[in-house]
């Protein structure tokens, strides 16, 4: 699984997905004129653009976000992934015919999940680097039609998100992105968006559109972001909702099952002291869990935490969140105003060559001996 992730990883390189933002006003009309324009109706922002890591670090997070996930966490799907996807050209693009490779439930089931995770880069490049799965969550009712998605920034402002993808949608059809993106916004976005507490300032609904090698239109992200409403009698998240749910993701990732149970507080327990090897990555000191060295060479592939981070867990896991809450995350401020999106900045939390650095401090990538710092206690 881990060794699925490496070859998905180190052979995708980097690769980008164009950006379209439709108006709201626009994806609700009853229906567009005879005859649309795509450039009447979309407007293009800045190329998404990732590394093969990044995608895989944002796919395994939204996956383990996921709390009823059926199937096997981990994204078994990607050990297959590396022969499915493009590796040479520099957008994201599958294999052709790919309802021809996959039946119809691991197709629904890949698609998803690349949709997912590159809504989570999207969401993370625009500021918003915390996130909570909505939909899975024991306060919805289980035949409520939910978001995906609660997001939150640094300060605290949150986002409900809906992720669509398809394979299927060959073109930038202003007919089909509108029905999809309507949908997406009447059932899951929009109502939602006055049922928490505290409340989401805006709705986002994305429609990641994956094309194959053949086909002449670039993979792109449509979206389209209402601002948010009140409600009558909004379901109560706490304010460290989203950034436990985060964390306890990425925890069951790196094996820490048990800390993950008692950070989400359904676990009946204390911390437990853990000794977790340490390693310099870039300018970060991270704890990490390796879990596979492909090249016998003592330089592995794992996941991690960084260690103010994973200090502040650990003080939350003790009954104090404060620092929790307080956290802005380690990304990089933009250095210009220009560098804004709504208001939230545009972060850069920077690309590692051989791993990923996302900026609410979760790590996957290579931990090579020579960066290794020695072990530290920590009680998760």
């Amino acid at each position: 699984m881990i060794g699925g992730l490496f070859r998905l990883a180190a052979l995708l390189g980097n690769k980008s997905v164009q950006v379209w933002e439709w108006d709201e006003a626009h994806i609700m009309l009853p229906r567009l004129p005879n005859g649309p324009m795509w450039s009447d109706y979309a407007k293009e922002w800045q190329r998404l653009t990732f590394s093969g890591w990044q995608l895989a670090h944002a796919i395994a997070k939204a996956d383990f976000l996921n709390l009823k996930n059926p199937l096997l966490p981990g994204l078994a799907f990607l050990l297959q992934s590396a022969d499915l996807i493009d590796t040479k050209s520099e957008n994201l693009r599958v294999v052709d015919n790919i309802a021809g490779v996959l039946n119809d439930f691991a197709l629904t089931s890949y698609n998803g999940r690349i949709a997912q995770g590159i809504s989570l880069l999207f969401a993370n490049k625009y500021g918003y680097i915390f996130a909570g799965h909505l939909a899975s969550d024991p306060a919805v009712p289980n035949n409520a039609s939910a978001a995906d998605f609660i997001f939150e920034t640094g300060a605290g402002t949150r986002m409900i998100l809906e992720s669509k993808g398809s394979f299927s949608v060959e073109t930038n059809d202003p007919t089909k992105v509108k029905s999809i993106l309507k949908l997406a916004l009447e059932r899951q976005v929009k109502p939602w968006l006055g049922m928490i507490s505290p409340p989401a300032t805006k709705g986002f609904a994305t429609l990641t559109c994956i094309r194959g090698i053949s086909q002449l239109e670039d993979s792109a992200l449509i979206f389209v972001d209402p601002p948010g409403q009140g409600g009558d009698d909004p379901t109560p998240l706490e304010k460290s909702w989203v950034r436990r749910r985060n964390y306890a993701a990425w925890l069951d990732v790196m094996g820490l099952r048990d800390s993950a149970t008692l950070l989400l507080n359904v676990a009946d327990r204390t911390p437990r002291l853990a000794q977790l090897p340490v390693f310099r990555v870039g300018e970060f000191e991270v704890a990490a869990v390796p879990s596979w060295d492909p090249l016998g060479a003592f330089d592995f592939i794992g996941s991690g935490i960084e260690v103010s981070t994973l200090r502040r867990l650990q003080a939350t896991l003790f009954g104090d969140e404060r620092e929790l809450l307080e956290f802005q995350g380690i990304a990089r401020l933009p250095s210009s105003e220009s560098s804004f999106f709504d208001g939230v900045p545009v972060l850069d939390f920077g690309s590692q060559p051989d791993g990923s650095m996302m900026p609410d401090g979760t790590y996957f990538g290579t931990l090579r001996s020579s960066d290794f710092l020695g072990f530290d206690d920590f009680k998760l």
